[in-house]
């Protein structure tokens, strides 16, 4: 396990069985589809805000070039990892635009 996954989700899931973390990650996922759905719903400024995680998680994306360069090679997820920062440089010049726009 990962260390940034060790320090998410600490010992969740080294008790159990295939099956147990399989029904385990199935059903954080379903909740956390339930929850943004429901934040969706709410209107503009939580659909605003939602995306301002999205934007997050594409940051947060940097950390497989960063472990590639302190490791000096390859690491788990590098490749897909590269369009993430072009990706994230024009979903946070369109959020803060539209920040600008709207009064949130």
């Amino acid at each position: 396990m990962d260390a940034w996954d060790q320090a998410i989700f600490g010992n969740l899931f080294s008790g159990l069985s295939t099956h147990g973390a399989t029904f385990i990650t199935f059903q954080i996922m379903l909740w956390l589809l339930l929850i943004i759905s429901l934040l969706l719903l709410l209107g503009e400024r939580w659909q605003f805000r939602v995306l301002a995680i999205a934007g997050v998680i594409y940051l947060y994306e940097l950390h497989h070039v960063i472990k590639a360069a302190s490791v000096g090679g390859y690491y788990p997820g590098l490749i897909t990892s590269l369009a993430f920062p072009i990706i994230a440089y024009f979903f946070w010049r369109e959020w803060f635009a539209g920040l600008k726009s709207q009064k949130y």
